[in-house]
């Protein structure tokens, strides 16, 4: 009987279908004799489909198996147990924050799990829920956190939660005088993927790769860039003149406080900070106080025009498509693609890849980039540069999309 392994020293091989039918084909033949009726309609051609389909069905699982093994290609449990190896962790669903006031008859008591919500239209749209009772004080008032019942980043603007969801006899009026502090999905795949790949010096301390990693592993950071002068004069790299033994870094996201300490815990003794935002940070062990110092992002907005061309004769929401891969693009939210990042510059050749690989049935004709202020005849198919204290920005209105 032939040999139909799948796994050899070199990997994992895929036969073609055909040709593993072939195989399966033969070995009827040697058992049963070599005028065997196997047309696909006889009871002998339909136990050869069945076995050529099972035997395919071996072999692609166990690649798609192997490939949990490569932390390209791994997800789920798979990619979190890749990511343990450096000690990290993906993030999990929380639900957004909101503190709102209340009011009404003093005394009431209003439990936990009571709803209020924002509408629109005299319609209820998002709805929050306390996790704790609460007893309006002898003046009718009390103060309460609420969480979203969706475990997403769900908005809350100033004076939006107005709307009490569960009726409470002697409960009266809600509201936030503070916006919500926005929570999060559990953490996608492909962005849990990049941010292994920004952190592999996760356990390393002082080395530009570990400070990267401390920071790019702060909840809500999205990019940075580093740069160190090693020397004992000041020297200009990349536009930026930055003193002896110094760093200098532009970070993009997270909060000042949360990217100061991871900014102190792994830089080298001695070495000195450049940048525009400045945190005390307290040294646990000694006692002494550092005034760290790093910088936010410039926003540079930017506008594109996309001509793109539906091929087939499907009908394509031309805008539509295009505009959500240019911003999940440009929100770092693809595969493969850093998008709008820190530095980087604006790349009308990955934003077209982007769009392709979001939208099959669209073609792109043409796409051109610039500043947000420029006219359309200065828009232009290159790439545009940044300096590396700048990031990118776009908003779904400075995109233009025409047929072609």
């Amino acid at each position: 009987m032939a040999d139909y392994k799948f796994m050899e020293s070199t990997g994992l091989v895929i036969p073609d279908t055909v040709d593993l039918k072939t195989t399966v084909e033969n070995e009827y033949r040697e058992a049963f004799g070599q005028d065997l009726v196997i047309i696909p309609e006889s009871p002998e051609g339909l136990l050869i489909a069945a076995e050529t389909e099972s035997r395919d069905a071996v072999a692609r699982n166990n690649a798609e198996l192997a490939n949990q093994i490569n932390p390209d290609f791994a997800g789920g449990v798979f990619l979190d147990a890749i990511a343990a190896l450096t000690g990290l962790e993906r993030r999990q669903a929380e639900p957004s924050l909101v503190p709102g006031q209340l009011s009404g008859v003093p005394g009431t008591i209003i439990l936990a799990g009571a709803e209020a919500g924002t509408e629109v239209d005299g319609v209820v749209r998002d709805i929050f829920h306390t996790k704790d009772n609460v007893i309006l004080d002898n003046r009718g008032t009390a103060k309460v956190w609420f969480y979203s019942n969706i475990l997403d980043a769900i908005p809350c603007p100033v004076n939006s939660l107005t709307r009490i969801v569960t009726p409470v006899l002697g409960w009266e009026t809600v509201n936030n005088a503070k916006p919500a502090t926005l929570g999060q999905p559990v953490e996608k795949d492909a962005i849990f993927r990049k941010r292994r790949k920004d952190t592999l010096f996760l356990q390393g301390v002082a080395l530009p790769g570990a400070i990267m990693s401390a920071v790019m592993d702060v909840p809500g950071v999205r990019s940075m860039v580093f740069r160190e002068n090693y020397d004992s004069v000041p020297k200009v790299i990349d536009g930026v003149t930055i003193p002896p033994h110094t760093i200098y870094t532009v970070i993009d996201g997270g909060t000042d406080e949360d990217v100061a300490h991871a900014l102190f815990a792994n830089k080298s003794l001695g070495c000195g900070w450049l940048g525009e935002v400045s945190v005390e940070v307290t040294d646990k062990v000694s006692g002494q106080t550092y005034l760290v110092r790093f910088s936010r992002p410039k926003d540079v907005p930017v506008r594109a025009r996309v001509t793109v061309r539906a091929m087939g004769s499907s009908a394509v929401d031309y805008r539509g498509g295009v505009v959500d891969a240019i911003m999940a693009y440009a929100n770092d939210q693809l595969d493969d693609m850093r998008g709008f990042v820190v530095g980087a510059p604006v790349s009308p050749f990955e934003m077209s890849a982007a769009i392709g690989m979001q939208n099959s049935g669209l073609f792109v004709v043409n796409l051109v980039v610039g500043p947000f202020a420029a006219t359309a005849a200065g828009l232009q198919p290159e790439t545009m540069p940044l300096e590396i204290w700048q990031k990118a920005v776009i908003t779904p209105a400075s995109i233009d999309v025409v047929g072609g």
